[in-house]
């Protein structure tokens, strides 16, 4: 188990994405050296902040 956090993520969720979309997100991760995970909720965020 790792480290205690200020903020636990406790839900998980699933979705699908096509090879070319899943390609571009993998080489975004590799580029910024983040997981999917946290690009992800980066995104989510943004689109959030953008409303």
């Amino acid at each position: 188990m790792g480290r205690p956090t200020d903020k636990p993520m406790p839900v998980r969720v699933g979705f699908r994405l096509d090879t070319e979309t899943l390609n571009k997100l993998d080489k975004y991760c590799n580029v910024n050296n983040i997981s999917r995970s946290k690009a992800i909720r980066k995104a989510i965020l943004r689109l959030i902040d953008d409303n």
